[in-house]
């Protein structure tokens, strides 16, 4: 699995891309990487996008995701919003967040992911979001 971890917009909105084949194992390396970043914040809220368009194989151990995403959560954590074009993904994501009590939403393009983050914070809105999002190597 190769993944990324970069601000969209500095401490606000950070985009985590994942692609591949990925295991629990690499799945909790790109959280901890995620975890790091958001620590560095030291005030406001941040919002992480987790773009997995390019995931080819999702983990299979369903108790490895959730461990991965029942971690430590920061204070500074507003929402984690998922892209992904597998139905499946998307529809686990959501399951296990409710289980664990996440703010996680799952979203199958990057209009509905942005129309809901400017929804959720309106000062997002001078940003090219969906540019930042969409780059051609992403879709």
């Amino acid at each position: 699995m190769a993944y990324e971890s970069r601000w969209l917009v500095e401490n606000r909105v950070l985009l985590q891309r994942l692609a591949g084949v990925i295991t629990g194992d690499e799945l909790m390396q790109a959280r901890r990487s995620a975890d790091e970043l958001i620590d560095s914040v030291s005030e406001g809220l941040v919002y992480i996008i987790v773009d997995e368009r390019a995931v080819t194989q999702y983990p299979t151990d369903l108790m490895a995701v959730v461990k991965v995403m029942a971690g430590k959560n920061s204070e500074r954590l507003a929402w984690t919003l998922t892209l992904s074009h597998d139905k499946m993904a998307r529809f686990m994501s959501s399951t296990v967040s409710q289980i664990i009590g996440l703010r996680v939403r799952a979203f199958a393009n990057v209009a509905a992911l942005v129309a809901f983050l400017v929804d959720q914070d309106e000062t997002l809105v001078p940003f090219d979001l969906p540019a930042l999002i969409d780059t051609p190597e992403a879709r």
